[in-house]
């Protein structure tokens, strides 16, 4: 299935998958980097796996700093972050 995200979810995607360690983290990371996005199932299971892991660590964050302007910014973060999770889960559902 090819998912399609707005350059700023792409960009999300990539940070978070370049933070990610592994192998499989890497080789998501090249196909989105190549904006290929046509994942096989067993793909969008594993992203979809990584960014649960991302989500909790943000969510995680924004409950500890005290900053607003921070709590802001993390906020709109897992704001994308549910978005391209809802496309994955979709996308997974209908594959």
């Amino acid at each position: 299935m090819q998912l399609q995200f707005t350059r700023e979810e792409l960009k999300l995607l990539a940070d978070l998958l370049s933070a990610s360690e592994g192998q499989n983290a890497d080789n998501l990371l090249d196909r989105v980097l190549a904006r290929d996005l046509r994942f096989g199932i067993d793909e969008l299971e594993s992203l979809a796996e990584i960014l649960k892991t991302a989500k909790d660590s943000l969510e995680a964050e924004s409950i500890r700093v005290g900053s607003a302007e921070v709590k802001h910014t993390l906020q709109e973060q897992l704001d994308k972050l549910t978005r391209i999770l809802d496309r994955i889960t979709e996308a997974s559902a209908m594959a």
